[in-house]
């Protein structure tokens, strides 16, 4: 009842689940810092832009950035709002990705680092199988040994 009483008194209130903010006062400062993030290819932490008392519910900021942030920037741009980027709210962090930073990082980190990885790996691999390898070949040459003495033992054994 409360929420509703806010919402008919001040029009531009939006009631959350910790806090009543003014969609006329965050949202598009918060816009702005996504787009600027966006335009510049980079990341933004959202704990600058939005108040303090947000911060720490993680509800409330996905709410915010899903229901008034991104819906807006989709009306001004082409690109779907999921097309800008992704935001990442967890324990007491809440930062927002640009889809074109999130390229960049894959390009220039996350796929050097799964080839190297895949590299070493298949080296690991290959050192493995050539070990087993050679232990097979050396029990192989031990039991044909083992044959061999045994044969002589047992023609020893025959001429006695």
């Amino acid at each position: 009842r409360m929420g509703e009483f806010v919402k008919e008194s001040f029009s531009s209130a939006v009631v959350l689940s910790a806090c009543v903010i003014s969609n006329d006062m965050i949202v598009p400062a918060l816009q702005l810092a996504v787009q600027e993030a966006i335009a510049a290819e980079s990341f933004l932490d959202l704990k600058l832009t939005l108040p303090e008392d947000l911060v720490s519910n993680e509800n409330d900021i996905s709410r915010i950035m899903n229901d008034l942030v991104m819906p807006g920037l989709a009306e001004e741009g082409e690109m779907h709002p999921k097309n800008h980027g992704k935001y990442l709210i967890t324990d007491g962090e809440a930062l927002f990705f640009s889809t074109e930073m999130i390229g960049n990082i894959e390009k220039s980190i996350v796929t050097p680092l799964v080839e190297s990885y895949g590299k070493s790996r298949a080296k690991e691999i290959d050192a493995i199988e050539i070990a087993a390898s050679e232990k097979s070949a050396v029990y192989f040459d031990d039991i044909e040994d083992r044959s061999k003495i045994s044969g002589k033992e047992k023609r020893k054994n025959r001429k006695a």
